[in-house]
């Protein structure tokens, strides 16, 4: 069966907030993910802060990732489209989909006048590094990310 990029509906969210957590346990990352349908819902369809892209395959959603447009780069003057998250069900792997999933970021950026996508990838995570290099990913090794969260 072919497999469709599309984006998120309304009637998708309590997938998408199922595939969230698989990937969230998948990072280890699982007691940190409190997200709810109802904020995903929010953030989606009445924000419009985030977005989301469901690969679907015979009526299933069976990968996600999901996007902002979260800043400017006052060196080029470009929005920066940020990929959140990636996720594919395991056993999906491999087939393309992930490959897919940028083709159509890629266009999403073009359309919006994006200077780059960025994204940040887990350092112990060798699958999905060797699948970023292999797309062409460019990896910053020169600036170290921080961030304050309690406040």
């Amino acid at each position: 069966m072919s497999i469709v990029i599309r984006q998120a509906e309304e009637n998708d969210v309590p997938r998408i907030v199922e595939l969230t957590k698989e990937l969230a346990e998948y990072e280890h990352l699982s007691a940190l993910c409190n997200i709810t349908a109802e904020m995903f819902r929010k953030l989606i369809f009445e924000e419009h802060s985030l977005n989301v892209l469901c690969a679907e395959k015979d009526g299933k959603i069976i990968g996600i990732a999901s996007y902002y447009f979260y800043k400017i780069s006052t060196f080029s003057g470009k929005k920066v489209l940020y990929l959140e998250d990636l996720y594919v069900i395991p056993e999906e792997r491999g087939k393309g989909i992930g490959t897919r999933f940028f083709a159509e970021l890629k266009k999403i950026a073009e359309n919006s006048q994006c200077g780059k996508i960025e994204w940040k990838c887990l350092k112990w995570n060798e699958p999905s590094l060797a699948f970023y290099d292999k797309l062409g990913g460019n990896r910053d090794e020169e600036w170290v990310t921080f961030n304050i969260s309690e406040f």
